[in-house]
């Protein structure tokens, strides 16, 4: 985290993107309990559970696929 005061949100915004740099992160833990879905309803799903973290559906695909190579 940051040593100089920002806003508020920003602190927010930071937690989760360093959340989001952890191979555990919610979004994997998701992505990989529901690999019985096909991509676009995965994606649809994410988009949907996980709003907070702004990510779009290209980005959801490269984490669906960098999640499928990994197992």
């Amino acid at each position: 985290m940051p040593h100089v005061e920002l806003m508020p949100f920003m602190y927010q915004g930071i937690k989760l993107y360093l959340e989001l740099l952890n191979n555990d992160n919610d979004i994997i833990k998701y992505i990989q309990t529901h690999q019985n879905q096909s991509q676009n309803e995965i994606v649809q799903n994410l988009l949907h559970l996980f709003p907070q973290y702004g990510l779009g559906d290209s980005q959801y695909l490269a984490l669906i696929n960098a999640t499928q190579i990994k197992d």
